[in-house]
């Protein structure tokens, strides 16, 4: 049972160190609609010949938070820039990632290394807005982080461990195990213990119950 406690409490406990986005495969022309704005979520698409579009729609005021990386892998895009701009079509702010010197970092959890590019953060109104993501050539894999809090509810953790192979080897052209080899997969490591020891609990009591139950029928 000790045992069973510190798994919990390791479980528990790693999420506030784990600092990630929420991953998103981009696929398709298509604008890509950005539900729940301000929560830290991280968009991977490729360019593929035009600039890709994201919209968001909010019926509050929120923190737009916009930033640029580019992965470093094969086919990874050069310079990339966005500008935002509301329904009016007015631009809020250019990300001009030609102009901006980027810079290298290694991201620990997935480990995964990326280019950083400009950022943009402000308090906005309510109403649309849109993010074009583009280059010289309209070519290559980037990535646009929106939003910045941090939120994995249990839905969105099953998500990401469905996502993660694919992520591995279509955009970063390594192998799909190496999704888990990481602070990431440990941290889903604990989440599946942390279920199953749940589940064996829940099945343990329930078992009490009808014994108890049953004898005083």
């Amino acid at each position: 049972m000790k045992k069973f406690l510190l798994i919990i409490a390791f479980a528990l406990l790693l999420p506030q160190y784990a600092h990630a986005h929420q991953p998103r495969i981009v696929t398709g022309s298509d604008a890509t609609v950005v539900q729940n704005p301000e929560i830290s979520q991280a968009f991977y698409g490729t360019l593929d010949g035009a600039p890709h579009k994201y919209t968001i729609d909010s019926a509050t005021p929120f923190n737009l938070y916009v930033s640029l990386l580019t992965p470093v892998a094969p086919g990874s895009a050069d310079n990339i820039s966005a500008v935002v701009s509301d329904s009016s079509g007015a631009i809020v702010t250019e990300l001009n990632g030609a102009d901006f010197t980027w810079t290298n970092f290694y991201e620990p959890f997935a480990g995964d290394d990326y280019n950083q590019g400009p950022e943009f953060e402000k308090q906005v109104e309510a109403g649309g807005y849109s993010v074009q993501i583009y280059n010289a050539t309209n070519t290559g894999k980037y990535v646009i982080a929106i939003g910045k809090i941090e939120s994995f509810p249990l839905a969105e953790t099953l998500h990401t461990i469905q996502v993660l192979p694919a992520l591995k080897s279509d955009f970063f052209g390594k192998s799909a195990l190496s999704a888990y080899f990481n602070y990431t997969g440990l941290f889903m490591l604990g989440f599946i213990l942390v279920t199953l020891v749940a589940v064996t609990i829940l099945v343990w009591v329930i078992k009490r119950v009808i014994k108890k139950f049953r004898r005083k029928v």
